[in-house]
């Protein structure tokens, strides 16, 4: 039995902070790879407001009483905004055939002959993904060697093209040292004679150092036109392709999950960011669509803040969701996410057959007064509220003074 599931999160007034860098350090950026930091936008949240319990009237007792008996007021939470969620459950029925996946022409997980770890790599990084950067990564070292020959002339020195076999070994190197958690140390550390003889084996360490120094992605002698539009012009082609492959090399099973993920990192990009309230504080954010199941990666988006003259997103989180499960509507999947809802996304996505399990920010202006917090409601109470047939709301208290913490029941129907 599907539809769209929302438990209200009762979050701190002092939320996750995304801060601008680049406004507090006052860089001025001179190149394209100059260290810039972007302020992470959060999803759009309406002012808490107070809203009032629709009781029974007396008129609703004469109307009752006229139709022989039978019960025909229902009592009514009211959100801010006017939108009315009852206090009685639609009937349930037996799940409708829209509402089942249908894995009869293609089973979930890996497509394809991808059984070992050498196909799934290249099933991802394709030989397209690795030409395109032993093209860059060639380009940039020949363009810095003759450099160093002009203003060398005594001293000349020659680029040594990459090869396939070398970025392979460089790719190994570091799935390798991320596997051992090796890979916050130096550099020169692994090729020390204590060290595990694969670094060694596979590439010297001078020769490591030089294509990490020299590693691109496109082509960087056009830097004013690569970031009016993106500034993540620097990997968007590599990006695309990756998107594509890790959709085609796998089939999700009927559950996803939509969430963000901060990679640590201090580099310089233009599109680090700076949220204080994360472990790593300093990264890369992307949103990522992952099978619940088997935790893979079928889409992501990397943030990278707002362009210059751009106004704040408006409803950043519904967008963020769209995107990522567009390709997976009308198929009877459920999406699980946190903090991403907005009420128009639940009514588009239960008619795009698709249900939704999720939490939404106290400060909702659809949510009930009755459902926010109260020292009055005792522990282990629940309030139900249903839109129609298809949405409900769902209000638990865990211990005393807090309510909306997150709990997950089952959700509703889809219309017929």
């Amino acid at each position: 039995m599907k539809g769209v599931q929302l438990i209200i999160d009762f979050m701190d007034e002092d939320m996750d902070e995304e801060i601008d860098i680049a406004a507090i350090d006052n860089y001025e950026v001179e190149d394209d790879e100059d260290r810039t930091y972007q302020p992470a936008e959060e999803s759009d949240a309406e002012t808490e407001g107070y809203v009032e319990l629709n009781e029974d009237t007396d008129d609703d007792d004469d109307e009752e009483e006229k139709n022989d008996g039978q019960e025909t007021n229902e009592s009514y939470y009211i959100g801010k905004d006017g939108t009315q969620w009852s206090n009685k459950a639609p009937p349930t029925s037996r799940t409708r055939n829209h509402n089942v996946v249908d894995f009869t022409r293609k089973k979930p997980g890996p497509t394809g002959n991808i059984h070992d770890p050498y196909t799934i790599i290249r099933s991802i990084m394709t030989q397209e993904i690795i030409h395109l950067v032993l093209r860059e990564t060639n380009r940039k070292g020949r363009e810095v060697t003759a450099e160093w020959n002009l203003a060398n002339p005594t001293k000349k020195k020659e680029w040594k093209p990459v090869i396939v076999k070398e970025f392979d070994a460089f790719v190994a190197i570091l799935l390798y040292a991320g596997l051992t958690r090796s890979n916050h140390e130096p550099a020169m550390e692994l090729w020390g004679a204590t060290r595990c003889p694969i670094y060694k084996a596979a590439l010297s360490y001078d020769r490591f150092m030089c294509i990490k120094q020299f590693i691109r992605f496109d082509n960087g002698n056009t830097p004013q036109q690569r970031v009016i539009n993106s500034k993540t012009a620097a990997i968007d082609d590599i990006w695309q392709m990756l998107q594509h492959n890790l959709a085609a090399a796998y089939t999700p099973h009927e559950a996803l999950t939509v969430d963000e993920q901060l990679f640590p990192y201090r580099g310089r990009t233009r599109f680090t960011q700076y949220i204080p309230s994360k472990p790593a504080k300093y990264g890369l954010k992307v949103w990522w669509l992952c099978d619940s199941q088997s935790y893979y990666p079928m889409k992501g988006m990397i943030y990278s803040g707002k362009l210059p003259n751009q106004q704040r997103e408006i409803n950043q989180g519904q967008n963020v969701v769209q995107d990522l499960v567009e390709k997976y509507l009308d198929a009877g999947r459920t999406i699980y996410a946190d903090n991403f809802l907005a009420f128009d996304l639940a009514h588009i996505l239960v008619r795009m057959k698709t249900a939704y399990v999720g939490s939404v920010r106290y400060n909702k202006t659809f949510i009930p007064q009755e459902f926010k917090k109260n020292p009055k409601r005792t522990i282990n109470s629940t309030l139900f509220g249903f839109n129609g047939g298809d949405i409900a709301l769902c209000s638990y208290v865990p211990k005393k003074k807090k309510s909306g913490e997150r709990a997950l029941h089952n959700a509703l129907h889809l219309p017929r």
